[in-house]
């Protein structure tokens, strides 16, 4: 699993390992995300995003992992960034939020 992104700095950033398939999670303006959940052991295994607008979200990663987890965002607050920490693999994720 890995991490593709933007920054609002300047520069295009990858984190973990390259990914075979990818899963792209659009968050158009007014839209705001307000859940993360998945799966980790050693790594992150499986992960969940999903949006206001997209109360399904979109899902990525594969069947492993031995304990869940669940970020939520409570009324008039949203998720903004992510936060986490990665080698080969991201090992580990966390959420960063506001309120609107």
């Amino acid at each position: 699993m890995s991490v593709d992104y933007d920054d609002q700095a300047c520069c295009h950033r990858l984190a973990g390992s390259t990914a075979r398939d990818s899963v792209t999670l659009p968050v158009p303006p007014g839209d705001r995300i307000i859940g993360v959940s998945g799966r980790y052991g050693k790594y992150v295994d499986h992960i969940k995003i999903w949006t206001a607008q997209n109360p399904v979200g979109v899902e990525a990663g594969g069947p492993g992992g031995a304990v869940d987890f669940e970020y939520h965002a409570p009324p008039g607050t949203a998720i903004i960034g992510f936060m986490g920490r990665a080698g080969q693999y991201i090992d580990a994720v966390g959420v960063c939020m506001r309120s609107q």
